[in-house]
């Protein structure tokens, strides 16, 4: 058996072989985790949107901002979500006939919220977690917004172009009239 002389040349392409082969099993094996991942995530987020009722409990907003604005543009990105606190949202906004406008760009950023536009305003609508990762200022220290999260209460902040807007506390139980 003799031996075959490898020239610089084939030498280049049996490496640029491997290369692509090594690169090729690599999208494969992440392809095939994202795929999983996000059947798993739509899994918990369908899970969560039919455990317990979710009710409107208090809307606190920011100087330049009303209830109706900061509500109607919470609810009209929370209309393209199933989780029962956006579903709380949207009930509310309809209880008090504020219009629900189509939302663009809609984005699930499942366990912290929900983002997209609305009426040509970057609305961002979720948790503490949310706002910091998208470098908007609560105004208040994580302890403030641990305090404020009391036993069966959901706090959700929401922001009007990057700006803190208001503040919507959700409930598990139906509050007094």
């Amino acid at each position: 058996m003799t031996m075959m002389n490898l020239s610089p040349h084939n030498i280049y392409l049996l490496l640029a072989l491997v290369f692509v082969i090594i690169f090729v099993l690599l999208a494969f094996k992440l392809f095939t985790a994202s795929q999983t991942s996000s059947a798993n995530k739509t899994t918990l987020s369908s899970k969560a949107s039919t455990e317990t009722p979710a009710f409107f409990e208090n809307i606190v907003i920011r100087a330049g901002f009303t209830p109706d604005v900061v509500l109607h543009v919470a609810a009209s990105v929370g209309q393209a979500c199933e989780h029962r606190l956006a579903k709380a949202i949207v009930s509310e906004a309809q209880t008090r006939k504020l219009p629900i406008n189509a939302v663009q760009d809609f984005k699930l950023h499942t366990g912290y919220g929900m983002t997209g536009n609305v009426d040509g305003r970057i609305i961002a609508v979720g948790s503490y977690t949310l706002m910091q990762e998208l470098g908007i200022n609560t105004l208040l220290s994580p302890e403030k917004a641990n305090e404020l999260q009391k036993e069966g209460t959901s706090v959700i902040y929401i922001s009007i172009n990057s700006y803190l807007a208001g503040i919507i506390t959700i409930t598990k139980l139906l509050p007094a009239s």
